[in-house]
């Protein structure tokens, strides 16, 4: 998630806010706890950080041990969702789409993430933006989400990727799909780099695979 607003003075509040939830993510880490759809305390981590211009990248994963948002220690068990299972073995790796349970499973696990990442980008269109002029948090922030691969057999065909927020009117179009045929992955990444304002004509290994195509950079 990258914010492209001026940074705002922190108050000594959300500076309280921010370290109370800090310790409590801390604590849950340690205790090898997921944050459960109600617990939500690294969302609120996150807010507080985009409202008052801690840092201006935020990057949230959503599959690891410490994950903010997804699994519980190293078995991924998502047991508030009813799943109770290694996700990762028992259910990711036979995502094949040929076993129905599988399916439901994963459209649970999904369901789930998405209504976090929606949460947080209504938490982000109500804060006024450090820009003025009626604008929100949302409208000066890219909020990109996606996976680092299509499927749990490590599929690099057809990977979903979501774009949200005004990116501070430097990526278009806002809203619809984009679909102009196989992309290389890399692109994305140009993309972000480019839209933060760092001039770039690839990424990582492919270093001149340039933007995506279908997605319009302002200047």
């Amino acid at each position: 998630m990258t914010a492209m607003t001026d940074r705002p003075i922190m108050s000594r509040r959300a500076w309280l806010s921010l370290a109370s939830a800090s310790v409590l993510l801390a604590r849950d880490a340690g205790n090898g706890r997921a944050a459960r759809a109600d617990e939500a305390r690294p969302m609120r981590l996150v807010i507080l950080m985009q409202a008052n211009g801690v840092s201006q990248q935020r990057f949230w994963p959503g599959a690891s041990g410490t994950s903010p948002i997804g699994v519980a220690a190293s078995s991924w068990r998502y047991d508030w969702l009813g799943i109770g299972t290694n996700s990762h073995d028992n259910i990711a790796h036979k995502d094949d789409g040929m076993n129905p349970v599988v399916t439901e499973q994963l459209t649970t696990i999904g369901r789930w993430h998405a209504e976090h990442v929606a949460r947080l980008a209504l938490a982000l269109d109500a804060l006024p933006s450090g820009s003025g002029n009626g604008r929100t948090a949302l409208d000066d922030t890219l909020i990109v989400w996606s996976n680092e691969l299509a499927t749990g057999q490590h599929s690099l065909v057809d990977i979903p990727v979501t774009l949200i927020g005004g990116g501070a009117g430097r990526v278009k179009p806002a809203g619809g799909l984009v679909d102009v045929g196989p992309q290389m992955y890399h692109r994305l990444g140009c993309t972000m780099l480019n839209a933060m304002g760092a001039t770039s004509t690839g990424f990582g290994e492919e270093p001149s695979c340039g933007v995506l195509h279908g997605v319009t950079l302002a200047t």
